[in-house]
C-alpha cells in the first residue's frame, strides 16, 4: 500500500483539513481588518459571507474523509476536486488575469495566498487518498 493510500492517510487529510479551516477564520479576520480602510471594502459583512465559502467545505471535507464507505469516499473525491477550483481560481486570477494585484501590499498578498492556497492543496490532497476508492478492491479499513 503507497502513503497515499490507506485510512492513517486518510485521517491525517481529514485533521488537515480542520486545521486549515479554523487557520482560515483567523487569516480571513486578518485579511478583513487589513481590507478594512479601503473605499469599497466590503467590511466584516464580507467576512461573513466567506466563512460559509471558506471554511465549511473544509469542515465537511474533513468529516467526510473520516467514513470508510466506498460511495462516500468516491463523492469526497469529485467534490474535493470541485473545491479546489474557487481557490485555485481567485490565485490563478490574482497571477495571471487579472491587474488587481498590483495595487496590493505585500501584506495583502501574503494575506491572499494563506487565505486560498492551503484550503487548494487540502482539497487536492483530499482527492490524492480518496481515488483508490474508484478502484474496483475493497477499501481497507
Amino acid at each position: 500500500m503507497s502513503p497515499l493510500q490507506g485510512p492513517r492517510a486518510r485521517r491525517f487529510v481529514s485533521w488537515l483539513a480542520f486545521g486549515v479551516a479554523g487557520t482560515e477564520v483567523i487569516v480571513a479576520a486578518a485579511s478583513t481588518a487589513v481590507h478594512l480602510p479601503e473605499p469599497y471594502s466590503p467590511g466584516w459583512l464580507g467576512f461573513a459571507f466567506e466563512m460559509p465559502f471558506l471554511v465549511v467545505p473544509l469542515v465537511v471535507v474533513g468529516v467526510a474523509l473520516r467514513s470508510s464507505r466506498r460511495g462516500i469516499a468516491m463523492t469526497t473525491a469529485v467534490i474535493a476536486l470541485l473545491l479546489a477550483l474557487y481557490p485555485a481560481g481567485v490565485l490563478l486570477g490574482h497571477a495571471f488575469w487579472g491587474g488587481d494585484w498590483q495595487g496590493y501590499s505585500a501584506a495583502e498578498k501574503i494575506l491572499d495566498l494563506l487565505l486560498y492556497a492551503p484550503p487548494a492543496a487540502v482539497y487536492l490532497a483530499a482527492l490524492l487518498v480518496e481515488l483508490p476508492a474508484f478502484a474496483r478492491r475493497p477499501l481497507r479499513h
